[in-house]
């Protein structure tokens, strides 16, 4: 008897420290960002992830039961449960700090923390989506109250309530959701409020239809963040603007680098952190978002997206995602003065560089006179530069001056080099950046740089389909060109007619055709898909429905036999035919879908047949068909022979391998964190890059792909 009691206080005691454990949350990883995820199958479990220390922590928080978070600010979170009460939480000490009794109110969906609680003018401040409205209460408060702008000014008609509201330097600045007005409110020391129209509204620099916006503080400044989205995927990034409000002048300014700084986004609030040189696995300049239960990164200097989903695992298991901040990090003012030295002291360097390298370049052209393979016979250089690739044919032209002027100048155009019988007729992996093309040598990832090939009306233009040196863009959501960028030739086509969210756009030969027809998908929602078709015989956009059965994925389309081929989502085949302007689309029942549970697919031509390559979740099984006509049915392909094959969103194709040891492998825009292409290999099954012992048999966290991208052939 003494001894069963004896084994019910131990399992009792033992119960009582679980439960204890469960209490505390693990240690905080110095100033960086947890993510918080409650899980819908069981509420009262949530799971602590940090990206830093790419760790799981699970845990049992009664306080985060059944409750939804607002904001993270100062340490504390803002919780909201399903009967809308409020409360705040402190993650570390698991602290609460309950707010009064407020009537239920679905029109207050955002907050924001003015000040730490214990400060006695601390607020906290929720906004109203439909109207000029903010309800406010501060901790030691016994009820809440509300302010009301509507007789602000002259309001547009309809409702128009605040979306966006951030603080910086004790002011609230907010934003309606449907004009994107910008207001600003000052609080007195009376807890007065104040609301100015700063006669500004929140920028937008494309008419795209998919899209998110964020507005977030950071180092003092007020940040707004743009998120575009290719199609109707939320998880492709087809390019991201931010901008910084000029406090001064009132106005929107374009960042184009985050610096040492984060971003880690989320639909009910946005937060930042700055990246020290001691921590890892986060990325310095980067934007870190939720997306559909999913966490990605893009690196805004860069313009590259992550191929990798951070936490796939528990975020697998049906989660919602926040955002909370265990201690208040904030940049102060000395840091500021830091990061200012630093730019100082780095522009000085830069300054030193470039004197050093004018003078090895002048000592260099002192030294040609003495260099005898500057002095081969004119048929020798001749043999030696028509033998090779496209950046060491500009490389062999940058030698010395001997070298500039007995080689044709790099004009792309018919009088020049003749590309097509010369070994220069290579692909280049294309991005445009700051209005620059940038061309990269897949193979020793050298860049050559194409300054002022943008013309200003294509700035800001999309690239949704390459072939035969020709480039297919679209600016804005009505608007679409072709563009030889070797050659400098626009040619518009007739705005878009049928809007909706673009999947993909193709053309059947190069623009200068009479013959040539363009396709491309719009999703329409609720009404389906449509293909939209042009013919430069008709000079009109035409549009043929096809309804919701067809799901659109974001690869391009092929030309063959008159028949332009397209592949969707679950890997279904469609062809579409345009002949004496009627049109004829068809979804084969065969073949099926070899492949069902890919993240990626991509159709392409190769040897006068069609290819598919699937590929699963952050590069994971990677798979290559061959379409059988006659069977109608997908072939495995294990070997490609001496082709090469190159996928991308908006570019497809195959060649032959000109070089040794570039053969039988799949080439995409994907870069490891040394600025190295990453490709794929039929042979080993697995990742690799040039010039490296790499072997990856899936993307890591520090693996990006190109966004704005292409690959192209000179023509």
């Amino acid at each position: 008897m003494v001894r069963r009691c004896s084994e019910i206080k131990n399992k009792n005691k033992q119960v009582c420290d679980i439960a204890e454990n469960l209490r505390i949350p693990f240690p905080s990883p110095a100033a960086t960002p947890w993510l918080l995820m409650i899980h819908k199958e069981s509420s009262e479990n949530q799971t602590f992830y940090n990206i830093e220390t790419n760790a799981n922590h699970n845990r049992n928080i009664s306080e985060l039961h059944c409750n939804s978070i607002l904001g993270s600010y100062f340490g504390w979170s803002i919780l909201k449960s399903k009967e809308y009460q409020y409360c705040l939480w402190n993650p570390v000490s698991l602290e609460t700090i309950k707010l009064p009794f407020l009537q239920r109110d679905s029109n207050l969906h955002k907050a924001i923390l003015t000040l730490p609680p214990a400060h006695p003018k601390s607020k906290l401040i929720l906004i109203d989506c439909l109207h000029l409205r903010i309800v406010f209460c501060g901790p030691q408060d016994h009820s809440w109250t509300t302010h009301d702008f509507d007789d602000f000014g002259d309001q547009p008609e309809g409702q128009d309530g605040f979306e966006y509201i951030s603080m910086c330097d004790g002011i609230l600045y907010v934003a309606t959701w449907y004009f994107k007005k910008m207001f600003m409110i000052e609080i007195s020391h009376k807890d007065e409020f104040f609301l100015q129209d700063l006669e500004l509204n929140l920028p937008t620099t494309r008419q795209i239809l998919h899209f998110e916006y964020y507005m977030v503080e950071s180092c003092g400044q007020l940040l707004y963040v743009n998120l575009y989205f290719r199609g109707q995927s939320w998880t492709e990034i087809e390019d991201v603007d931010v901008f910084k409000l000029d406090f001064s002048k009132m106005e929107w300014l374009e960042v184009e680098s985050l610096e040492d700084r984060a971003l880690f986004l989320s639909i009910d609030y946005s937060m930042s952190c700055s990246v020290t040189d001691d921590l890892k696995g986060i990325e310095a300049g980067c934007i870190y978002y939720i997306i559909y239960d999913k966490v990605f990164c893009y690196n805004l200097e860069k313009q590259r997206r992550s191929t990798y989903v951070y936490c796939n695992d528990v975020i697998k298991q049906r989660s919602v995602q926040y955002w909370i901040m265990p201690e208040d990090f904030r940049l102060d003012q000395g840091r500021k003065v830091l990061l200012h030295h630093t730019r100082v002291e780095q522009e000085e360097l830069n300054t030193d560089y470039a004197e050093e390298n004018a003078v090895i370049e002048q000592r260099a052209e002192e030294e040609d006179g003495e260099s005898i393979i500057t002095d081969l016979p004119l048929e020798v250089l001749t043999l030696v530069w028509e033998r090779l690739f496209l950046f060491d044919y500009i490389c062999f032209r940058r030698v010395c001056k001997n070298f500039l002027s007995v080689t044709p100048p790099l004009h792309w155009t018919a009088n020049d080099i003749d590309l097509q019988s010369s070994q220069m007729f290579y692909p280049c992996f294309m991005f445009i950046k700051s209005g620059t093309i940038n061309l990269i040598d897949m193979k020793r990832t050298e860049t050559y740089y194409m300054e002022d090939a943008i013309p200003d009306s294509l700035s800001d233009s999309t690239i949704v389909f390459s072939k035969d040196g020709w480039l297919l863009m679209t600016k804005g959501i009505r608007h679409v060109f072709c563009y030889n960028p070797f050659k400098k030739i626009v040619h518009q086509l007739p705005d878009r007619t049928v809007l909706g969210f673009l999947h993909t756009m193709g053309f059947s030969c190069p623009p200068t055709s009479s013959k040539c027809s363009f396709v491309g998908i719009t999703d329409l929602m609720a009404e389906g898909c449509s293909i939209l078709y042009f013919c430069m015989v008709d000079n009109r956009w035409n549009r043929h429905f096809i309804g919701k059965d067809f799901i659109p994925s974001n690869n391009t389309p092929v030309f063959q036999n008159d028949l332009f081929y397209f592949l969707d989502k679950k890997g279904r085949l469609a062809t579409f035919r345009i002949k004496e302007g009627s049109c004829q689309w068809k979804v084969l029942i065969k073949p099926h879908s070899p492949c069902l549970d890919s993240e990626r697919n991509y159709l392409l031509e190769c040897d006068k047949e069609i290819l598919s390559v699937f590929v699963g979740q952050s590069g994971r099984k990677v798979l290559v068909f061959r379409l059988d006509r006659c069977k109608k049915t997908w072939n495995e392909v294990k070997s490609l022979g001496h082709h090469m094959l190159f996928v991308n969103d908006s570019s497809c194709f195959s060649m032959v391998a000109k070089v040794a040891g570039m053969e039988n492998k799949i080439y995409c825009p994907i870069f490891d964190k040394l600025d190295r292409m990453i490709f794929y290999s039929l042979d080993t099954t697995k990742y690799h890059t040039f010039d490296s012992d790499l072997s990856l048999d899936y993307f890591s966290p520090d693996v990006w792909e190109q966004s704005r991208s292409c690959w192209i052939q000179p023509s």
